[in-house]
């Protein structure tokens, strides 16, 4: 006759740390690495697109054809919300490193 699990011994169940979601060295320095690549990016694209080097790039300069569209403030604009969504995507790898 099996016996009902009411009946069983309560054993307490204990994690390995490597299992329960604990991050190596390694791959915590990686996170750090990749939070603050990912900030910088962000803020470059944001920032760079108003700036007075962005008028002197290499497209403005040596092509008259792309020199309208890049010095356009679509363009820019455009550049900048790329920014954003990296500042936006590296602030949520803030959470995940937290972690």
């Amino acid at each position: 006759m099996m016996s009902s699990p009411s009946n069983a011994p309560s054993v307490p169940v204990t994690q390995d740390p490597g299992v329960a979601g604990e991050l190596s060295t390694g791959a915590r320095l990686f996170n750090a690495v990749l939070v603050v690549c990912s900030l910088t990016l962000g803020l470059v694209l944001l920032v760079l697109p108003w700036s007075a080097n962005w008028d002197r790039n290499f497209l403005a300069l040596h092509w008259t054809a792309m020199q309208r569209w890049v010095l356009s403030p679509f363009a820019r604009g455009g550049v900048s919300g790329l920014g954003l969504v990296q500042l936006w995507l590296g602030s949520g790898q803030i959470e995940i490193f937290r972690r």
